[in-house]
């Protein structure tokens, strides 16, 4: 094998060592760029969810305060006339539905009766004992109670404010409320991720998810999960496998990513956990953000890099060869060829010969002199024994 093709195979062998380094070097970056993506978006999921909350509370409190201050509804509720309060409660909880999604409508008796007199949204019962946390802070400030309150079967928002007649006693309490789904659309809307929220079983009651589900047509997939279920999704529900790895308890409170690159194609995913008023953590909600787009964009960019970097490569084999031809093999070709031309007329008796004289100062340069000057020697030398 020549010292050319050597020189050569090795450049090409350090430049294919550099471009796998390199292409280590951008997928690592590449993971890591979707991994940042993935921590962004649930981050973005828990503010999101914090700031819908508040705002809400401040939309329940004005609508709350709206309804205490019709007489019209305080007489019907003094009275306990049912059937009028709801006959005067009825359209406007519609309006309040279509326009505000506020989905909890409620007029409560004060303690120590505390029960529920009217749902407006669910009329068919009342008379039960509130025991929520909301209505109990209400009552035990006697200012208001606001909070997120997980029912039998649902996860809502509630706002619950004292009820008092002309003279400031307190006659009752009104509480609004809106179901925690409503969030979720709205935060998929805004933001294109597909959004779960999960719920602990042992925080609700199996037969009463059974008839909602019924009443709602909807499947029953209280046993899709072992421990937890899907109150709401705004998609598919997340695979058993990342919702049974999900573990609530130890979520932080900005959340955490579940599902990192490399391990779903097109998909990451997150959960940061729900508490209710009381701070007890009751479920979480599960982002799955959608990065297919991301890696198609980064693929496209390591590709290109992965283009460049052959192009390169290849151009500097070319650079390398061309100079090694030029500084180095061509002048060693050229020696060789005077070498055997002064061998030839050497042996036959020509000892008038020259070399060309050198114009580099490199160290093939001081080779050429060495050499011109060794053949001069050598030609002087016989020519002076052959006297």
């Amino acid at each position: 094998m020549s010292i050319k093709l050597k020189v050569a195979l090795s450049v090409i062998a350090l430049f294919v060592v550099a471009g796998f380094a390199v292409l280590w070097t951008t997928q690592q970056l590449y993971m890591e760029a979707i991994d940042r993506a993935a921590e962004q978006a649930v981050a973005s999921a828990s503010s999101a969810f914090a700031a819908l909350e508040q705002q809400d509370v401040e939309k329940l409190s004005a609508v709350n305060d709206a309804l205490r201050s019709r007489t019209d509804l305080r007489d019907a509720f003094v009275a306990r006339d049912r059937e009028a309060l709801l006959a005067l409660a009825q359209p406007i909880f519609s309006q309040l539905k279509e326009n505000y999604a506020i989905t909890h409508l409620y007029f409560e008796s004060p303690a120590p009766e505390s029960k529920i007199f009217l749902r407006v949204h669910s009329p068919e019962k009342f008379d039960d004992v509130n025991e929520r946390d909301t209505y109990l802070a209400a009552v035990e400030t006697g200012t208001y109670g606001v909070g997120k309150d997980l029912g039998m079967t649902a996860f809502a928002l509630r706002v619950v404010h004292p009820w008092t007649d002309a003279a400031g006693e307190t006659i009752g309490y009104v509480e609004t409320g809106q179901e925690i789904e409503e969030f979720l659309d709205i935060m998929s809307e805004q933001s294109g991720d597909e959004l779960t929220l999960m719920l602990l079983k042992d925080k609700l009651d199996a037969t009463e998810w059974q008839t909602m589900r019924q009443n709602r047509g909807e499947q029953n997939d209280w046993d899709r999960y072992e421990a937890l279920v899907a109150a709401h999704s705004t998609d598919d529900a997340p695979e058993a496998g990342l919702v049974e790895a999900l573990d609530i308890a130890a979520l932080p409170e900005s959340g955490e990513v579940l599902v990192k690159s490399g391990t779903h194609a097109g998909t990451v995913a997150g959960a940061f956990p729900v508490s209710n008023t009381s701070g007890e953590r009751v479920g979480a909600v599960v982002v799955q953000h959608d990065i297919s787009s991301l890696e198609s964009q980064l693929s496209s960019a390591r590709t290109q890099t992965m283009l460049i970097m052959t192009g390169i490569g290849v151009l500097l084999v070319l650079i390398v060869v061309v100079m090694l031809n030029s500084l180095v093999f061509n002048r060693l070709a050229l020696m060789i060829e005077h070498m055997r031309d002064a061998s030839v007329r050497l042996a036959g008796g020509d000892f008038d010969i020259s070399m060309p004289v050198p114009s580099g100062a490199d160290e093939i340069s001081r080779f050429e002199q060495f050499f011109a000057t060794f053949i001069e020697a050598v030609s002087s030398t016989l020519k002076q024994l052959t006297k």
